[in-house]
């Protein structure tokens, strides 16, 4: 996967110096869609950007959504089928998530070039390279990719939004009242004031290390 990545950058790379080469721009076409087709889910068909791929040999991926329902697909390979009645059968496949997203960054990027606008017919016909059945389109495969890109940047952020949450939900315990300059008699105002951090943000001094609390919140069990 990684040489097929190489040499579609490559190859896109050389087509941006020839934006009017039609049978260029149709070679790109051609490994653009050999490549959407290797990442796209098993399940769903839709590519991936966090792939799952079997744990004992990576024949084929799955998005994560299809991979937590996993226990209601039905898989027509063995080795998938296998992996599926294991409860570690699937991995998260790093490799193939670096290559996903680049394939995602490059379709991105020949939009903003506007090799899209300039091809507009370029298509893939059965018989061709294309899907059984049907006509795959230059256009469609590029939208594609930049939707896929979206929903994977909308997924990112809120994953990275429910983390930061996290994160603010923990705060250190006060100390308030057990400094060495109380001599062992705290006053009475401890965690009732500003620099209690608890009392601060409305909350009870639960498992905090300060002695003789005042906290209308609820106090801790410390006592001077």
């Amino acid at each position: 996967m990684l040489f097929q990545f190489v040499k579609l950058t490559t190859s896109i790379m050389e087509g941006f110096k020839r934006p009017d080469d039609h049978a260029e721009w149709m070679n790109i076409f051609q490994l653009m869609y050999h490549m959407r087709q290797a990442l796209a889910c098993a399940i769903c068909g839709k590519i991936v950007s966090n792939p799952y791929t079997p744990v004992q040999e990576s024949c084929h991926c799955v998005c994560s959504s299809c991979h937590v329902e996993n226990a209601q697909m039905s898989y027509n390979c063995i080795t998938c089928r296998h992996a599926q009645a294991s409860q570690d059968g699937f991995k998260l496949n790093s490799d193939l998530k670096h290559n996903a997203a680049g394939f995602l960054l490059l379709c991105k990027l020949i939009e903003e070039k506007g090799i899209v606008q300039k091809w507009p017919s370029l298509s893939l016909p059965n018989g061709q390279g294309g899907p059984q059945g049907g006509t795959v389109t230059f256009s469609k495969l590029i939208k594609e990719g930049i939707d896929a890109a979206k929903e994977a940047n909308d997924e990112c952020c809120l994953s990275e939004s429910f983390r930061k949450a996290k994160v603010k939900q923990r705060r250190k315990p006060c100390r308030c009242g057990s400094g060495k300059n109380n001599n062992g008699r705290p006053g009475n105002l401890t965690c009732l004031g500003q620099r209690c951090t608890c009392y601060k943000e409305g909350k009870g001094c639960e498992n905090c290390k300060c002695v003789g609390c005042k906290n209308p919140n609820g106090t801790s069990l410390n006592e001077p």
